[in-house]
């Protein structure tokens, strides 16, 4: 099972369920569309994050958190020590876990990850 780092401590990161995924999935694909610089799909630009795109950032890694680990509420979550640098680079692992981008199991050598046209739900590879 992946693990992500937060605040010195590794978390596990489950495959997320559909009580998950209907929290996690529509926020993960708006935060992966804010944070692209515009010309390539695969470079985070977290200069110009908002408040609230900040707070779907907590709930998105928070959510997917508590699949593994239930017993971490969301005060505690908000109380520890969390960089920025660590809540993207937690994105792509719950990326993984939801499907929104393949795992590592999946992707060929060669092949791009793909991600969810969230306007017809297909997959597609970046460009």
């Amino acid at each position: 099972m992946p693990k992500i780092t937060l605040a010195g401590k590794d978390f596990p990161i489950a495959l997320l369920a559909p009580r998950q995924n209907r929290i996690v999935i529509p926020k993960l694909i708006a935060l992966m569309q804010g944070f692209t610089d515009g010309h390539k799909a695969d470079v985070l630009n977290p200069m110009n994050l908002t408040t609230q795109q900040y707070d779907d950032l907590c709930d998105v890694v928070w959510v997917a958190v508590t699949r593994a680990t239930p017993t971490l509420t969301k005060e505690a979550f908000l109380d520890m020590p969390i960089d920025l640098l660590e809540l993207i680079a937690a994105m792509d692992v719950v990326a993984k876990q939801c499907g929104v981008m393949k795992r590592a199991g999946d992707v060929k050598p060669g092949e791009a990850p793909a991600m969810v046209n969230h306007s017809t739900g297909t997959a597609s590879s970046p460009v």
